[in-house]
């Protein structure tokens, strides 16, 4: 009943709901969330809030990230790119910044095409050692 009183707080709604909707689907979806969220809270996902004030973002993790920075030159021109990662079972989490030399429009375009071509490269190599199935 509680799905319900979340979705209004209107009273009549909530009994209108509590009519039509059978009690065995009721009691099945109820049992769904709770399943969900037992598995939201698993020891594979132990999510964390974590702030970067130096890149200015703010992003949650399903477990304790790790950083690397490094320089990276895209179309002749060097960058510093920092990520976090963070693994939970076969998944990975990441987020990276790449500082821009300047705000120009084809060093933006270059800067995302490079990382959109890595992300592409990244995923097709995990792909093949790791046949899904």
């Amino acid at each position: 009943m509680l799905l319900f009183a979340s979705l209004s707080m209107n009273p009549f709604v909530f009994s209108a709901a509590r009519r039509v909707v059978p009690r065995p689907f009721v009691t099945a979806l109820s049992g769904i969330l709770a399943a969900a969220a037992l598995l939201a809270c698993t020891p594979a996902y132990d999510w964390r809030t974590i702030q970067n004030n130096d890149d200015a973002y703010e992003i949650t993790f399903p477990a304790k990230p790790r950083s690397d920075a490094r320089d990276i030159e895209i179309n002749g021109q060097k960058m510093h790119m920092s990520m976090q990662t963070a693994e939970a079972g076969d998944a990975v989490f990441a987020v990276g910044t790449v500082d821009l030399p300047n705000a120009d429009a084809p060093t933006r375009r270059a800067a995302i095409d490079f990382l959109q071509r890595g992300l592409a490269h990244n995923h097709k190599s995990r792909r093949r050692r790791k046949p899904r199935g």
